[in-house]
């Protein structure tokens, strides 16, 4: 068994890479934790099946207990998974590890290792397709211009044709007279029959020296006339731009203005019509002398009501102070202190039998495992882990209703 368990701890070393290996700690595989065994066990899952990488990211187990129970059932089933029908293997092997389920669990994962000739094969069958294929170059594939079977830019504007087709106005109209004509139904008139050609008298032949000073004159003023158009069009566009900019900056400003504006007129209207209306309906209703005499008379009376409701404030305070003493006395002689104290004694002495009863236990739990360690299996293993279990939760809620007492 010594050289089983070296040469797993030579694969954790050599193939999976552990970090607990690294160090010299471990001579055996009985000296490895709970830590180290989940760490080997997820590290030859992703060697086995490396999709099990998105869904056991971390070979890290977590602090929580919950959350170290979820992570514990996930692996086990992964192993199942991998066509290892061990009944026995369970989030408990993994939490709670013995040598001889780690040991069985380790040589049947090892069994399912990819061989390297496997991995050569497949390196080798990547490196030939791709040795196979075209070169493309690497602005193609950032703009995916392979897909669409155009591999250089051919579509550059013409900067001298644009210009042409906008001083060329007579070419312009026709074009739009034949975008107008060409949904027009044709006459159905007749037509009528072709005149006889005229005679064509015969035309003065040009010389070469004159077709040269023609294009030599024409050439040279129509593209300077073009150019400086241009030059013209482009200050008034920049400068058109440039004030339209500044007159929607000055419009936005604005805008915010009258906002503000209006929303401080609204609240100014609206405290204004209710004082008009309580003036009027003083000026409107009987005599109006005696109304502003009425009001004089509140207004002078105001710091007297003030002292009046002060007064009854403090007065209806007092009574439900006194009724707040009278029903906390009410309260101490109904539970007296002996009581809370004789429910405290009593969880304490309980608490104090389950610590004693959780103590046997754990010492019975050290006997089983020092047995099995020997080569002793115990049938009663799992039934002792529940109600280990059940003593411990039983004890936190103790502790949680001690809590509550004090």
């Amino acid at each position: 068994m010594e050289n089983v368990d070296q040469m797993i701890l030579d694969s954790f070393a050599n193939e999976l890479n552990c970090s607990f290996s690294t160090t010299n700690e471990f001579k055996n595989l009985s000296d490895l934790g709970p830590n180290q065994i989940i760490e080997g066990v997820i590290r030859c899952l992703w060697k086995c099946n490396p999709s099990t990488i998105t869904t056991i990211p971390s070979y890290k187990m977590p602090g929580n207990a919950v959350d170290r129970f979820k992570i514990a059932t996930k692996i086990a089933q992964e192993i199942k998974s991998l066509g290892i029908n061990d009944s026995q293997i369970g989030y408990q092997t993994l939490l709670y590890p013995n040598v001889f389920e780690s040991r069985r669990i380790f040589l049947a994962l090892f069994e399912r290792l990819p061989k390297e000739k496997v991995v050569v094969d497949e390196m080798k069958r990547i490196i030939a397709k791709q040795l196979s294929e075209h070169w493309t170059p690497e602005f193609c594939r950032f703009y995916d211009l392979k897909r669409i079977g155009r591999f250089w830019h051919t579509r550059g504007e013409d900067a001298f044709g644009r210009n042409e087709e906008k001083f060329d106005k007579e070419g312009n109209i026709e074009k739009e007279e034949n975008s107008v004509l060409e949904n027009l139904e044709p006459p159905k008139i007749g037509e009528k029959p072709k005149l006889p050609p005229k005679p064509k008298l015969a035309a003065k032949p040009t010389t070469s020296e004159e077709q040269k000073e023609i294009f030599s004159s024409a050439t040279p003023s129509t593209s300077h006339q073009l150019s400086t158009d241009n030059e013209n069009l482009a200050e008034q566009i920049s400068s058109k731009r440039s004030n339209l900019l500044e007159s929607q900056n000055v419009l936005l400003m604005l805008q915010q203005q009258i906002a503000q504006l209006t929303e401080q007129i609204q609240n100014k209207q609206e405290t204004a019509n209710l004082n008009d209306k309580r003036l009027l309906a003083l000026l409107e209703e009987g005599d109006v002398e005696e109304n502003l005499e009425k009001l004089r008379n509140f207004v002078s009376t105001a710091e007297e009501r003030r002292l009046a409701l002060e007064e009854k404030f403090m007065e209806a305070k007092a009574e439900l102070l006194e009724r707040l003493e009278n029903a906390k006395s009410i309260t101490k002689d109904n539970y007296p202190e002996s009581y809370d104290q004789n429910i405290i004694n009593e969880l304490e002495e309980e608490f104090e039998g389950k610590k004693r009863i959780q103590a046997k236990l754990l010492k019975e739990l050290q006997k089983s495992s020092t047995s099995e360690n020997n080569g002793i299996k115990s049938e009663n293993r799992k039934k002792m882990l529940d109600k280990i279990l059940e003593i411990n939760a039983m004890v936190v809620k103790q502790n949680e209703q001690i809590r509550q007492v004090f």
